[in-house]
């Protein structure tokens, strides 16, 4: 089928646009693709026309098209993760006086997709915003969702992620460790400087869908406060899993 062919081709060709290389020439794309460089133009003309990439003529150089932008805010308003967890997020700010992040943990990948700021104090994560990959096996937020897959779950996780390797076993133990307690906590693991605690967030069939974390500046860190944050995103994340349909108690949570 010529063009399934094509259209796989061409979102091959979006997808490697990234944080880290968000421009690129003809030559790069062809080169990164494996695609002849005269297919490589014929794609790139075709995703220009549909506005989902630019092209900078200066620079001779394509980036990523208003279209695409569109296309990923109909997928936010879409979430029911977000809708749910907003108002919950909102209360945790004010409650806190800290960041609040909420993310999507789906094949592979864990995505900031939420984000609020206290207004009246220093904020933190001025990097991470809706949209931001954060790294799977580093830092609370990740770490937090990781513990609660099952064994078959997490290696779907790897395995969905081609070049990446479990990490030692260490690893596991920390998971272990997350898993009784129920939430995790780092510093300095992602931003400089910053401390987070998260806790999982399940659907309505008790599958882990995402995290909700609160973090802040390490200069406002009181360790003695930790665990009373842990309990407050605890209850916040039965929260908006029970309006997502959870039900009953998921053995070994709160949930």
């Amino acid at each position: 089928m010529p063009g399934v062919v094509a259209l796989r081709k061409a979102l091959l060709i979006l997808a490697h646009f990234t944080e880290q290389r968000p421009a690129l020439t003809a030559r790069e794309v062809s080169r990164l693709v494996k695609l002849p460089i005269s297919t490589t133009y014929r794609l790139l003309g075709a995703l220009r026309g549909l506005e989902l990439l630019e092209y900078d003529e200066p620079a001779r150089r394509y980036r990523l098209g208003s279209a695409l932008f569109e296309l990923g805010l109909r997928f936010y308003k879409q979430l029911d993760l977000v809708r749910v967890g907003r108002p919950v997020m909102e209360r945790l700010v004010r409650e806190c006086g800290e960041t609040v992040l909420l993310t999507r943990q789906h094949a592979g990948r864990v995505i900031c997709v939420d984000k609020i700021e206290p207004l009246e104090a220093q904020t933190v994560l001025f990097n991470i915003q809706p949209g931001t990959e954060l790294a799977l096996f580093q830092g609370s937020v990740a770490k937090a969702q990781l513990a609660f897959l099952g064994e078959a779950e997490l290696g779907d996780v790897i395995r969905a992620r081609p070049g990446l390797e479990r990490p030692a076993p260490a690893f596991d133990k920390e998971l272990e460790r997350i898993r009784k307690q129920g939430w995790a906590f780092s510093a300095g693991e992602v931003v400089p400087g910053a401390w987070a605690v998260a806790v999982p967030v399940f659907d309505g069939f008790g599958r882990v869908t995402g995290g909700l974390a609160i973090a802040g500046p390490t200069q406002r860190l009181d360790e003695a406060k930790i665990e009373t944050l842990a309990r407050r995103l605890m209850s916040a994340a039965e929260e908006i899993a029970l309006a997502l349909g959870a039900g009953g108690t998921r053995e070994g949570t709160w949930v």
